[in-house]
Formats: structure tokens, C-alpha cells, sequence
């Protein structure tokens, strides 16, 4: 499936390792003989941990970067440990979900307090997020930050894939066995969003120091 890439629309994430990144490419290649839209890879589709969606317009675009590698100097990550997967039918999705320590709960709120005078005001969040399907709190979260992704709402996963339908899904979902890994990132990426929230091209690399 060939992406439609949203125009100056990113995604602030953590990548997995290698060992870890093959697996989840692994459980997304199981699931696509069970019709699913796409498989994740190591070029395009990327495995990632979303931390804020945010459209950003070319000229902010460099002081957007900046203000992460600020913020970055000043956190020091910890261990992230893979749990089990789950269905995420509101947008007909299998994901595997993390745990949530208190690093990266604080780590993904201070980007959103430092960050979000960036946003595109112009870009339509409604239209991305497909905003009537969204519960009231959800909608709240967007209208204030330009994300759902907030609180409660805050699941820190990776998505394997997606599908047209549920009508699929739980058969796919079945047939994953689930692997306990725990990794520590060395980076924070900025990457391309295209249609779906996937993980299209890394724009920017940040190291943690």
C-alpha cells in the first residue's frame, strides 16, 4: 500500500532497536495474511512509540527541532518494557502496548508544553483524527493540544497494523505470540506522517544526553 503523506504533519517518537524492531516487523507480517492494510519495515511504515502528533509549518520547522534538543539535555530516559498486545477497534488497529514510566509520561507532556506553540493553526486535526469517532474526552485533547493522545488517552504502543475492517481482525489477533523485551532509547525522532498516523521517514534524529 502506498502512503498519502500529510504535508508538514510529524510525529515526535521513540524507535526501537533492531532486535526489537524486527520482531514487531515479524507480528506485522503475520497479520497481513489476514488482509491487513500494510507491514511494518526498516524504509517506510516505521515500528514507532508516538509521543505528540504536531503539523508544523516549514519556517517553525528548525525552531521546533531546537526546543527538542533543549528539552532533551535536561532528560535522561529509562527502561521502556514491551507488554502484550491488544485491539485498538476504534480505529480497527492491533497494537502492542509498553508500560508507562513516570520518564516518559513526563517526557511527552514536557514536549507538548514546549512545543505545541508550533502547531500549524491552519492544519485540519479534525480531518486527521477523524474527530466524530472520537469520544468527548479525545475531542477535548485535540482541540487543546492538536492530539487525542493525552491523560487517560496517553497508551504508549506500537501499532502493527491497521485494517480496512474488523471484520478480520480478531482472527489476526489470535494467531500473535507475544514476547517480553525492555529496551532503553539512545534517541528521540522526528518522523513523516502519512494517512493513518504511520511512520513514513525520519526527518530528524535527537540524541538524549
Amino acid at each position: 500500500m502506498k502512503p498519502k503523506i500529510h504535508k508538514n504533519y510529524y510525529d515526535v517518537v521513540i524507535l526501537p532497536p533492531p532486535k526489537i524492531r524486527d520482531y514487531l516487523i515479524s507480528l506485522s507480517q503475520q497479520l497481513y495474511k489476514y488482509d491487513s492494510k500494510w507491514i511494518l519495515g526498516k524504509r517506510s511504515y516505521l515500528p514507532h512509540l508516538s509521543l505528540y502528533h504536531i503539523p508544523v509549518k516549514l519556517k517553525a520547522f528548525p525552531v521546533f527541532i531546537e526546543e527538542l534538543k533543549t528539552l532533551l539535555k535536561n532528560t535522561q530516559p529509562g527502561n521502556l518494557k514491551l507488554g502484550d498486545g491488544a485491539l485498538y477497534l476504534r480505529y480497527s488497529s492491533i497494537i502492542l502496548n509498553t508500560d508507562k514510566p513516570t520518564w516518559l509520561r513526563k517526557l511527552y507532556l514536557n514536549i507538548i508544553k514546549n512545543t505545541q506553540k508550533y502547531r500549524d493553526p491552519d492544519f485540519d486535526q479534525n480531518k486527521a483524527w477523524t474527530y466524530e469517532r472520537l469520544p468527548l474526552g479525545m475531542k477535548n485533547n485535540l482541540n487543546k493540544y492538536g492530539t487525542p493522545m493525552v491523560g487517560q488517552y496517553f497508551i504508549p504502543h506500537f501499532t502493527l497494523s491497521q485494517y480496512y475492517t474488523n471484520y478480520k481482525i480478531q482472527e489476526g489477533f489470535r494467531g500473535l505470540k507475544f514476547n517480553k523485551y525492555s529496551f532503553k532509547p539512545d534517541y528521540l525522532y522526528v518522523c513523516e506522517l502519512a494517512l493513518g498516523h504511520t511512520c513514513q521517514k525520519i526527518i530528524e534524529k535527537i540524541p538524549f544526553e
